[in-house]
């Protein structure tokens, strides 16, 4: 009988132990992420043409591009955006189905450079 109750013990891991961290032990985890946190660097402005070329490019041959937007986060970093090209329709840019004005581009990258037809690991 007594080693039923023994079977039944649910330890907790480590929800018994997070009483135990103290506010300067928290502080100090905290400074340490920030440390090694790698700096952000912020995306070169590309000129209109380069961004319209490249998006074109990726439209036709179906590649999956990265874009900044000219618009910061929460975080005062560029926001981002990744996927393929839909199209190009009234002055905007479809990726992924988000319409994405073309005066909002900041810079535009190849994300990969094989159509996803033929690229089998592909995330999309």
């Amino acid at each position: 009988m007594k080693y039923e109750k023994m079977n039944d013990y649910h330890d907790r891991g480590m929800m018994k132990w997070q009483g135990m961290i103290l506010s300067e032990h928290r502080s100090v985890l905290e400074q340490e992420t920030q440390a090694y946190r790698p700096s952000y660097q912020a995306p070169i402005q590309q000129n209109r043409d380069e961004i319209i070329a490249t998006l074109k490019r990726a439209h036709s041959s179906h590649y999956r591009v990265w874009i900044a937007l000219n618009q910061l986060d929460a975080n005062q970093e560029y926001i981002e955006l990744k996927g393929r090209v839909f199209g190009f329709e009234n002055g905007q840019l479809i990726i992924e189905k988000i319409p994405v004005n073309l005066e909002l581009i900041r810079c535009v990258e190849f994300v990969d450079s094989v159509p996803f037809w033929k690229n089998h690991t592909s995330e999309c």
